[in-house]
């Protein structure tokens, strides 16, 4: 699922918190990042702004809705073009501000397991059996210590699901 791809002639409709009656409408193509450098203040059009801020922005309107209102967001690839730290950021605040929303993501990120705030009944694994269908497991079913770096686990191929990758030696290619 992606969030922040929206053309740049939709519309937002954005409640000033002081006063919730008047909503205003905004379009996607009038939002203007602003970068401070050495040489001045530069503006940034939305469409020109880099992948990552785009979806930082989006991801934390997401994470901010979450944490106002309750609510469960599937998030497919929450790493995809995104700092490690910033969604390390981003999951802490989650979880610091609400107790009452959900996000279910999927990451490739393997750092994402290492966190000190992630647990194991909240990493769930995913595997192809011999038919190709997708079998899902959680990492408490492993009944590790909580001192065992999952991560760490997971590279040492002691929680499966890793993918076959083969040789990466390339054999003779013959005509």
């Amino acid at each position: 699922m992606t969030f922040f791809n929206l053309p740049l002639n939709c519309e937002l409709y954005c409640t000033p918190p002081n006063n919730r009656r008047n909503i205003s409408k905004i379009r996607i193509s009038d939002i203007l990042f602003y970068h401070e450098t050495s040489h001045g203040v530069h503006r940034i059009q939305f469409d020109e702004e880099s992948r990552g801020t785009l979806r930082y922005v989006g991801l934390g309107g997401v994470v901010h809705e979450l944490i106002r209102n309750r609510g469960i967001v599937p998030i497919d690839e929450l790493e995809a073009s995104l700092h490690p730290d910033l969604v390390a950021f981003l999951i802490q605040m989650f979880l610091m501000n609400t107790t009452e929303s959900q996000i279910i993501a999927t990451a490739q990120n393997q750092s994402i397991m290492e966190l000190d705030y992630m647990r194991s009944d909240m990493i769930w694994l995913c595997e192809k059996d011999e038919e190709g269908a997708s079998q899902y497991y959680s990492v408490q079913e492993f009944g590790l210590h909580k001192k065992i770096n999952i991560a760490n686990a997971y590279r040492a191929g002691k929680l499966g699901a890793k993918p076959y990758l083969g040789s990466a030696v390339m054999g003779k290619v013959t005509q």
